[in-house]
């Protein structure tokens, strides 16, 4: 991923899922699907892969950071209604993460 081979690193982190489902590191192998989806320019695939995230695992510290990755993406898409309730989401299940005190600056600026 980090090397912009982006197909095979989602293939990688998608094998890893189907073969450790719940190890500790798919949180972030899910995460990283997400990313490599935003890398090759594909916001729908990716949106799906960052929901997923918070989904299945809402416990994990990549929980917020996928929601402000959505978040983000709704604002450039020109939703920002969508955007206010991702970001008031942020703040309301992890108010003690750093996205929260960010979220709540994007909120100011969204109008």
């Amino acid at each position: 991923l980090t090397r912009g081979a982006n197909n095979a690193a989602r293939s990688g982190f998608i094998d890893f899922l189907a073969q450790y489902p719940n190890n500790e590191l798919a949180p972030d192998a899910q995460y990283y699907i997400a990313q490599a989806f935003d890398q090759d320019g594909r916001k729908a695939e990716a949106d799906s892969a960052y929901a997923v995230v918070v989904a299945k695992y809402p416990k994990s510290d990549r929980a917020p950071v996928a929601l402000f990755k959505r978040a983000g993406a709704m604002v450039e898409a020109g939703k920002k209604d969508k955007a206010r309730v991702l970001y008031l989401q942020i703040i309301e299940k992890y108010p003690a993460s750093p996205e929260a005190e960010t979220a709540k600056d994007r909120l100011k600026t969204l109008k």
